[in-house]
């Protein structure tokens, strides 16, 4: 059978003569098309049976590259899953698969095939697991090529900002709602799937939210509204519908893949996570009852005792083990009992304990005068360097260290005396060291006088034009005298202008043709936008 993406067996006078059409018709459908599973006949022998199914032919063929990364949770969950593996695209839609082990990870790539359909090609790092094996097996089944990442250069993978900031929200879901480190996997899956149904407002949507743009179709959100995470809640069992049957249980999101749309997946106090669609917000006047309050102080006390029954006798392949440390130098632990939960509140919550209150002592966070090393002023900064005429932006990622570990150069609050370097990351993901007299001058050359970021224009790309723009057969008009003079205007004109540091913008013409004249009259040129 051809498993090639562009089968050249069939030519387009053959194809013309059997669909009955003409030369050139064929000719633009072979391009257009593709035949995967198209036979050889010259190849075909003897009474040899074909194959029944062709996998590659299964499901919907996506119009984009999708990243794929490996995570390792704190612990062993609940559920007894050590990590998830995360797909994701650079229109900010991802999803995330929990597992047992990383040597399984071949599992989660047959679920996206089964949920969304085969991508361009995927995107992995360097790692084995994600490049070797049965994961290979599976993407050369559906025809899905591999092409990893080069090794350390994690900026050429485009997902890097929606594996960040989705695993930011994680971190926040865990903190504010003070979920038990337990339930990890499902704080993360949920975490990723309202991400992928925002509308970010990014350049790269036009609108839209990324699940939306990679499917095609208007997504729902009804699956993701009616809860929030950890939210309390009543479910009903299938065998127990009456009232007496409600069970008290917090919610954990959207059960994937079991069940239908509005199946949901909730904690119990003995620990399971059980997937229900009959789920029941508590009325307001359970909320605020003491008989109710009682009941979640019981189950919160009865679901600890659980879970630290559960992680006794945990263990984790060493296989895993042996991943993790080299991958990330950590070590993976059981749930411990000083580990459990971990998170402490930072907001309040509608449906949260009344009672709470805010604690009157915080701890004291470093700065500069007291600690300088911990609360460096220029980290995270975005410097700007002149090199051989080019201009380059990049962002200081701390402070460089020798062989032993320790900090080089000496802090002084006189950048003059100021010994430290620093490292700093461009664009292209090389990295190099200043000192931090660059560092200031790196920062200078990037703000304007009331200090606040300046981007010098690289570019003009694009222009548009609205109803106020003077047309053509408008642009000219007589005098009294009767001589005939053309109109001055840029009313109504816009430019796109392409920042160094990699943003856009638009400008009015008459703001644009002030500030950067040459680089107007360049564009307007070479897009023969004047005579």
């Amino acid at each position: 059978m051809k498993t090639s993406g562009k089968s050249y067996l069939i030519k387009p006078d053959q194809l013309a003569r059997r669909w009955r059409t003409s030369f050139e018709c064929a000719r633009r459908t072979l391009e257009k098309t593709t035949q995967r599973a198209v036979r050889d006949w010259s190849l075909v022998q003897g009474s040899r049976r074909f194959r029944p199914v062709q996998y590659q032919l299964e499901y919907p063929r996506l119009k984009t590259n999708v990243y794929v990364d490996v995570k390792f949770g704190p612990c062993k969950s609940a559920e007894g899953n050590t990590c998830v593996v995360i797909y994701a695209t650079p229109v900010q839609w991802a999803r995330a698969y929990p597992l047992n082990k990383e040597s399984v990870v071949h599992t989660s790539l047959t679920q996206l095939f089964r949920q969304f359909g085969f991508p361009q090609c995927l995107i992995p790092d360097d790692a084995k697991s994600l490049t070797q094996g049965k994961f290979r097996e599976v993407a050369n089944k559906g025809q899905v090529p591999i092409h990893p990442i080069e090794p350390h250069h994690p900026n050429q993978a485009l997902t890097e900002d929606t594996i960040r900031e989705g695993s930011r929200l994680y971190r926040r879901f865990m903190h504010a709602r003070n979920i038990p480190i337990a339930f990890w996997e499902r704080v993360f899956m949920y975490a990723f799937e309202i991400r992928s149904h925002m509308a970010l407002g990014l350049a790269i949507q036009e609108g839209e939210c990324g699940a939306t743009i990679d499917s095609g179709n208007t997504k729902d959100i009804s699956h993701l509204v009616d809860f929030a995470i950890w939210d309390w809640c009543w479910c009903l069992s299938p065998n127990r519908s009456s009232k007496d049957g409600k069970q008290l249980c917090r919610w954990l999101g959207p059960s994937f893949p079991i069940g239908a749309a509005l199946c949901f997946a909730v904690a119990i106090a003995n620990g399971q996570v059980l997937q229900r669609s009959s789920v029941i917000p508590l009325s307001a006047e359970e909320q605020n009852s003491e008989p109710m309050e009682e009941k979640k102080k019981e189950f919160m006390e009865a679901l600890k005792k659980n879970l630290k029954k559960k992680s006794d006798g945990v263990s984790i392949s060493e296989e895993d083990l042996d991943r993790i440390w080299h991958k990330y130098n950590m070590p993976i632990s059981a749930i411990e009992d000083g580990g459990y939960p971990q998170y402490a509140q930072y907001e309040d919550h509608p449906q949260e304990d009344p009672r709470h209150k805010i604690a009157d002592d915080f701890e004291e966070l470093p700065d500069q005068e007291s600690d300088p090393v911990e609360f460096d002023k220029y980290v995270s900064a975005k410097v700007s360097f002149n090199s051989d005429g080019v201009e380059t932006f990049g962002v200081v990622q701390g402070r460089k260290r020798d062989s032993s570990g320790k900090l080089i150069g000496h802090y002084h609050k006189n950048p003059h005396l100021d010994t430290s370097i620093y490292q700093v990351e461009f664009e292209d993901g090389k990295v190099e060291n200043f000192y931090a007299n660059q560092i200031i001058e790196g920062i200078m050359m990037n703000v304007d006088d009331e200090g606040n970021t300046m981007y010098r224009i690289r570019e003009f790309i694009d222009h548009q034009r609205d109803g106020r723009a003077v047309r053509g057969d408008d642009g000219w008009y007589t005098t009294s005298s009767g001589l005939k003079r053309p109109r001055k205007t840029t009313k109504g004109w816009k430019l796109l202008a392409e920042m160094k540091g990699g943003e856009t913008e638009w400008l009015d013409l008459s703001v644009a043709k002030e500030a950067f004249p040459i680089e107007v009259a360049e564009y307007a040129v070479a897009n023969k936008l004047v005579s």
